[in-house]
């Protein structure tokens, strides 16, 4: 009788460990469940990041693979598209120039280029004046240039003495007066007034290998500049053309040289398709031996890979080569006029000066 009792008693309380059991298996599945979800998605996160970087690190092996298109210094369009859009600047040897019969006459109102490389040895000859000017412009130079990234410097070269040999100096604005002289282009130092004179001077100048910048000479003044060592892109235009296309574009206000050589530098690919268009755009490579002539007027863009150290000589183009001569002169006395009357004192000086050289031109 007990046992029969004893049965449903058993069955009863193994049906409730059994349920108890489950609720508990179903507590701990829950948890576990949520746990392996989010490893599953965990999972897939990860293999689609890596699958990502798999993909994007063969895409950079790819372009790593391609050639890479020239640099230009900082991104500059005027040494790159400005350089293909321009044209070439005419060459000549010293022969050209020099010859007896029929001489082959540049054209004055644009950049040229005359190589003449033993002009350099006779430059550098050892224990010269000459020399030792060069050697130490250069020494004073490299000082500088340490000290600043980009620099350009200039200094005047007084009378220098021949070599140890007794040899007659290298007078660079003697044989080249003399050259230009032939065609009777060049005015005669002696005849212009005294205030111009003294800008008719050699003087050195050196360039550091990280030059990009854009120049126009003192009072617009036609100028030589020979290179003795080191090479540069160069790319040139006219200060009047320049002025009239900023015009054209909707640039208002004075349009000083340093807006107009900033407009010009700034150049994009467009503007500089468009520019060439229109005006005149030329480009070169100075080396060693190249006496670079720069017109009247001249916006000068250079680029320089290597330090370039060379001689430099302004001079006085006849007006009658070109009515813009006597323009661009004009265009420059104003500007000056205009600047001095907004000059702060430390600065009138030098504008007064050139304003004195414009009018004795």
């Amino acid at each position: 009788m007990s046992a029969c009792c004893a049965c449903p008693c058993a069955g009863h309380l193994l049906a409730r460990c059994r349920k108890d059991v489950s609720t508990s298996l179903a507590n701990v599945k829950g948890p576990i469940s949520q746990l392996l979800a989010g490893a599953l998605r965990a999972e897939k996160s990860l293999k689609t990041a890596m699958t990502k970087a798999a993909k994007l690190a063969a895409k950079q092996a790819e372009k790593a693979q391609k050639p890479k298109a020239a640099e230009t210094s900082q991104g500059l369009a005027i040494f790159d598209q400005g350089v293909a859009a321009a044209s070439d600047v005419a060459r000549y040897t010293y022969e050209d120039l020099t010859k007896e019969d029929e001489p082959n006459e540049p054209n004055w109102t644009q950049p040229f280029i005359m190589a003449k490389n033993d002009w350099v040895s006779q430059a550098m000859q050892e224990q010269s004046e000459l020399r030792k000017a060069v050697d130490g412009f250069t020494e004073s130079f490299d000082s500088m240039r340490a000290q600043q990234k980009g620099a350009r410097a200039s200094k005047v070269l007084g009378q220098v003495a021949g070599g140890a040999d007794g040899a007659d100096p290298f007078d660079f604005a003697a044989v080249v007066q003399k050259i230009f002289q032939k065609f009777g282009k060049c005015v005669e130092k002696d005849k212009l007034p005294e205030c111009v004179q003294s800008q008719l001077v050699v003087s050195l100048y050196g360039i550091d290998q990280a030059y990009d910048k854009v120049s126009c000479e003192s009072a617009s003044l036609a100028c030589v500049r020979f290179n003795l060592s080191g090479t540069r892109c160069v790319v040139l235009a006219d200060s009047l053309q320049v002025a009239s296309y900023m015009v054209r574009k909707g640039v208002s206000g004075v349009i000083t040289t340093p807006r107009l050589a900033s407009f010009f530098r700034s150049m994009g690919p467009s503007t500089i398709t468009d520019f060439q268009a229109s005006c005149s755009l030329r480009a070169c490579t100075v080396a060693p031996g190249d006496m670079l002539y720069l017109p009247t007027g001249a916006v000068v863009a250079e680029l320089c890979r290597t330090v370039n150290v060379g001689l430099r000589w302004p001079m006085v183009i006849r007006g009658t080569v070109s009515a813009a001569i006597k323009q661009t002169y004009q265009k420059r006395l104003e500007e000056c006029e205009v600047g001095h009357a907004a000059a702060s004192d430390a600065a009138k000086p030098a504008i007064s000066q050139e304003i004195e050289i414009l009018k004795g031109l």
